[in-house]
């Protein structure tokens, strides 16, 4: 589910509330942080499946409504316009600071300034004037050049950028370009995919995402919902090392004890992240 734009509300999520949500489970990776303040705030909301059914979806059926444009409205599309092309007179500016260029315009000024002046009647400004005419054809081929390259460019990257993805709607598989995406879609991944959007994982069968583009790492992460490690099966770290955490606790007994690594499993997904195994 992307929310790269808009700040409305449909239904009882908004832009605000999701972004909230992904960013409590960004910042809390801890186990006991999981459970002290992710888990609660997802429980407001049914978990879950009362978020799916905030946003009037289902992992089976999809997004059933024909509201996609509402949904793009309120939450903006899953796409990000280029910049503009540069102008065309832009680019014959860049032509015309050519020293050579520069050199043929002085020497096309004095040429006229002569001949107007002293040969007036045998027509010696003509000479500036051809000269004139010669560097104008040079910059204006080499403009229409360097924007027909621009423009053989963007077309270029824009096709590669246009993907498929396979999502479910109105209980239906169905493959659509990522740009489509809207919130409350139904994502079917296979290995090798490259994420379109962040989102939460319902199904799994041994999903495992790598986000060394993010994070880094070189190790694929297990995705799913939270499990968390059984004590007696992780290493504590000392105290020292707790209270850099942040681990809450007015003791190292109690930080010790209140301490859990980062779940095996999360339900978090990034845009850009790749797709290694499930």
């Amino acid at each position: 589910m992307e929310t790269p734009g808009g700040g409305g509300q449909y239904g009882t999520l908004n832009v605000a509330t999701l972004k909230e949500l992904v960013r409590l489970q960004i910042n809390n990776r801890l186990g006991h942080d999981v459970r002290d303040k992710v888990l609660p705030r997802l429980a407001e909301f049914g978990d879950y499946a009362g978020i799916c059914s905030a946003l009037k979806t289902s992992p089976v059926t999809g997004v059933t409504s024909n509201d996609f444009e509402q949904r793009k409205e309120t939450f903006g599309r899953n796409y990000v316009d280029p910049p503009p092309l540069t102008p065309f007179w832009k680019f014959c500016l860049e032509a015309l600071e050519d020293p050579t260029l520069q050199f043929l315009c002085v020497a096309a000024v004095v040429s006229l300034t002569i001949g107007a002046i002293f040969e007036a009647n045998c027509l010696g400004y003509l000479d500036g004037i051809a000269i004139l005419v010669a560097v104008m054809v040079v910059v204006f081929v080499g403009a229409a050049q360097e924007s027909a390259k621009q423009r053989q460019f963007r077309d270029l990257t824009d096709t590669a950028s246009d993907e498929k993805i396979n999502v479910v709607r109105n209980g239906e598989q169905k493959e659509i370009s990522t740009r489509e995406i809207v919130v409350g879609d139904c994502v079917k991944l296979s290995t090798g995919d490259i994420l379109c959007a962040d989102g939460l994982i319902f199904e799994r069968n041994t999903l495992k995402i790598y986000e060394g583009a993010l994070t880094g790492e070189s190790i694929s992460i297990s995705k799913g919902k939270y499990e968390f490690k059984e004590r007696g099966h992780f290493d504590v770290p000392v105290d020292a090392e707790l209270v850099q955490m942040g681990v809450p606790g007015s003791s190292a007994q109690e930080r010790q004890a209140k301490y859990e690594p980062t779940p095996a499993k999360n339900p978090l997904l990034f845009k850009g992240t790749e797709v290694q195994d499930g």
